[in-house]
This record gives structure tokens, C-alpha cells and sequence, in this order.
């Protein structure tokens, strides 16, 4: 669905799109492409590590490495796509200043009364991707919870854990505004911390276990 709206997104545009718009865009800083560049490894490529929580759940394991480096390159050449896309459209100034600059390019397409209103189907679209990616980062909150306190059932921790996490949603993130700065600013470094810091952690601790296991059984042997 996604590829198929960007796909029409784009082939429509073709007549907004100049590729003049591109030149400003190459007259960047490194200040900037290191922060623009740090905030997509953030979000999502990063986040992506919460997939692997429900990857354990998965009959055929064996096809879970190749699909998952799949999807990222996929996702990867499409979000490149619909940013190229919208520069060529809208220009570098407008499409930054747009939250969503995707859902403007839905917005200008209009042919008559046969193609009319594209943007509904991408914030359908943008919706469905952020009800799957709420019910993950809530899973595996939830089955880290049932791991780390070693609980047997994991069931009844659904409706207070979710009450507790919308009044926190509601007290960090009190605007749109401040939503765009926290993840600019914060929620990279944030995402490092948790998916790359904390796992490489928890490795090399395991790595260190397992040789004082291995060197206590052959001191035993001997």
C-alpha cells in the first residue's frame, strides 16, 4: 500500500517537479548532513531493534536475517525517494518547513474528479504504520517488564501498563512542537543509549560469564 501511494505520489508530481529545486540542497554543511544524518539513524533505522523482541516468536527463524536486512534497505531507498521526491516538488525551503511534507505532495495532486484527495490514502497509510509500531515498542516494553521481574503471566499487565504509559506520553510530549524538537535533539542519543549501549553491555557481561563458567568446569575436571 505505502509503495503503490508513493508510487502515485510521484508519477503525478511529475509536472511540479523541477530539477533546479536540487541545487540549494547541495550547498549543505557538515554541521547540518551529521544532525540531519543522525536523526533518520534514530528514527526509524534504529528503533528497528525492537523488532527483535518478537523475532524469537517466529516459526521459520532461518529467514528472519535476510528479510529483516530487506525491509531496512527497502525502507531506506523509500524514505530516500520521498524526500527527493518532495524536494523536486515543493522545493528544499517549503518541504522543510512541513511536518509532512509527503502529505503536502498528496494535497496538490487533483486531476478532475478521478484522482482527488491521494493525501487521505497516505495519512491512512501513516496511521496503519504507527498502530503496528505502537503495538511492538508495547510488546516488547511488556515482555521486558514479565523478564526482568520474572514473572510467569504477562497478560494482566496490559491495560495499567497502557494507562501508564499515555499519561506519560501526555506529560513528555505536551505539543507538536515539542515532539519535533525532543526527537531532533533528544530521542537519537536516547535510541543509543537503549538499542546499541545497553546490548553491547549485556554482550560483552554474558561473553565475561560464560569464560569464568568455562574456566570453573575445567578447573573442576582437573
Amino acid at each position: 500500500m505505502f509503495f503503490v501511494s508513493l508510487l502515485l505520489l510521484i508519477v503525478l508530481n511529475i509536472p511540479q517537479m523541477k530539477i533546479d529545486r536540487l541545487y540549494p540542497f547541495f550547498e549543505f554543511r557538515m554541521n547540518d548532513l551529521v544532525l540531519g544524518t543522525t536523526y533518520f539513524l534514530g528514527n526509524p533505522f534504529i528503533e528497528l531493534v525492537f523488532m527483535l523482541m518478537i523475532t524469537l516468536h517466529i516459526k521459520d527463524g532461518k529467514k528472519v536475517k535476510r528479510m529483516f536486512v530487506i525491509g531496512t534497505v527497502a525502507s531506506g531507498l523509500m524514505i530516500t525517494t520521498a524526500v527527493a521526491a518532495c524536494i523536486l516538488a515543493l522545493g528544499a525551503n517549503i518541504a522543510s518547513m512541513h511536518s509532512y511534507p509527503v502529505y503536502l505532495l498528496g494535497k496538490m495532486i487533483s486531476l478532475d474528479a478521478t484522482i482527488q484527495h491521494i493525501e487521505v490514502l497516505v495519512a491512512i497509510i501513516w496511521m496503519l504504520s504507527i498502530f503496528f509500531k505502537v503495538v511492538i515498542v508495547f510488546y516488547a516494553i511488556q515482555l521486558s517488564i514479565v523478564q526482568l521481574c520474572n514473572l510467569r503471566v504477562r497478560n494482566f499487565l496490559s491495560f495499567p501498563l497502557s494507562l501508564i504509559i499515555t499519561g506519560v506520553a501526555y506529560y513528555i510530549i505536551p505539543n507538536t512542537a515539542y515532539f519535533n524538537y525532543f526527537g531532533k535533539y533528544y530521542w537519537p542519543f536516547s535510541l543509543f543509549v537503549l538499542s546499541v549501549f545497553f546490548p553491547l553491555l549485556f554482550i560483552t557481561l554474558s561473553y565475561i560469564k560464560k569464560n569464568k563458567t568455562a574456566k570453573g568446569n575445567r578447573s573442576q575436571q582437573t
